[in-house]
């Protein structure tokens, strides 16, 4: 499945999946459910050797998402090497139950990053309220994932600003813009692009 260029082997990895399962909703018709086996059949369809892989958007946003972060935890013992999984953090639970889900799923359970989403989960970029999983985050030494660019909630420089006071923690930024954020993703790679030519940390690093 690797790929070969100039004589060296190279992994393929998808760096964003979703899995798990959620209830339906009514005149919705996404998928509620996919299991580490669904993912598996489809990533050696492909040709892919490893996928990163985080929980469907629920539609309660005081839901916490350890169901859906256990089933990915499960898939991973499964399938070791193939599913990275990274736990989804509601902060709208509550700060103590959102720093011990990472507890949970990060060091317990080796889940290797988190994934947050202000858009669905609606919570707003604060440093009050992600400081803790922020600083959980660093304790642990595992990336956070935003899904960013499609609100004045989710403005990717926003994010990277709020990122940028937590040196040690490395912020990924996924899921394609409408053209009304492009400009403002643009603003962000090339300014990351020019902390990097300077040898400083960039403000965001970007996934698919």
């Amino acid at each position: 499945m690797s790929l070969q260029l100039e004589g060296e082997f190279i992994d393929i990895i998808d760096a964003h999946t979703h899995m798990g399962g959620r209830k339906p909703r009514e005149g919705r018709t996404h998928f509620n459910s996919f299991s580490g086996d669904d993912m598996v059949k489809s990533m050696d369809e492909a040709g892919v050797d490893a996928t990163v892989s985080f929980p469907m958007g629920e539609w309660n946003t005081e839901n916490d998402y350890s169901y859906q972060n256990d089933l990915i935890a499960d898939a991973m013992q499964k399938h070791p090497g193939r599913i990275l999984g990274f736990c989804r953090i509601n902060p709208n639970v509550g700060q103590k139950s959102s720093c011990a889900s990472i507890d949970r799923f990060v060091k317990e359970r080796g889940m290797r990053g988190i994934k947050l989403h202000p858009e669905i989960d609606h919570f707003m970029l604060d440093e009050r309220i992600l400081g803790p999983i922020f600083d959980k985050a660093r304790d642990y030494r595992v990336p956070v994932i935003f899904h960013s660019g499609n609100t004045a909630n989710t403005d990717p420089l926003t994010i990277g600003h709020l990122a940028a006071q937590y040196p040690q923690v490395v912020p990924l930024n996924c899921d394609p813009s409408p053209e009304r954020r492009a400009q403002r993703r643009q603003d962000v790679r090339e300014r990351s692009e020019a902390c990097h030519r300077l040898g400083l940390r960039p403000l965001f690093h970007f996934a698919a």
